[in-house]
């Protein structure tokens, strides 16, 4: 339960795929990080997980972007547990593409934007009606 967390929790994307979560008062009482670590979860197919932001207003949630161009959100309501799903029922936009940048919409909590640096992809999600709202690419294969 996060609740039991009084300084929250500390996530961090690894350059194995990894996405792990950690205890930050665990780590600072001396136990250091392995003492402190949550959960560990292998979520980009070995590759780097290259985006990683929680969600501004619920602080349980945490969206996670990688190389190997799969998006990912976490549920950390139990951080020993956490519960993972994809945005979409459909196909993934950004497949084959590395996932460089990811920003939740501070107006409307469930939409999520994420975009690739790669070929100027974006795509903004609806995380409520699980599917892509609009993609759109750069001509220049720029993200600004």
């Amino acid at each position: 339960d996060s609740s039991k967390l009084p300084m929250g929790i500390l996530a961090g994307g690894l350059g194995d795929g990894t996405v792990r979560l950690w205890d930050p008062a665990a780590i600072l009482d001396g136990g250091g990080r392995e003492h402190g670590t949550l959960n560990e979860m292998q979520l980009h197919n070995g590759m780097p997980t290259t985006a990683l932001q929680f969600h501004p207003a619920k602080p349980g949630l945490i969206g996670s972007g990688g190389a190997d161009g799969e998006v990912n959100i976490i549920s950390c309501d139990n951080p020993r547990n956490p519960s993972v799903f994809k945005p979409t029922h459909g196909p993934n936009k950004h497949a084959g593409t590395e996932v460089t940048c990811l920003d939740w919409n501070r107006k409307v909590q469930h939409i999520l934007a994420t975009a690739s640096g790669t070929n100027g992809l974006t795509v903004v999600w609806d995380l409520k009606s699980k599917k892509e709202v609009i993609g759109f690419r750069d001509p220049g294969n720029r993200t600004r």
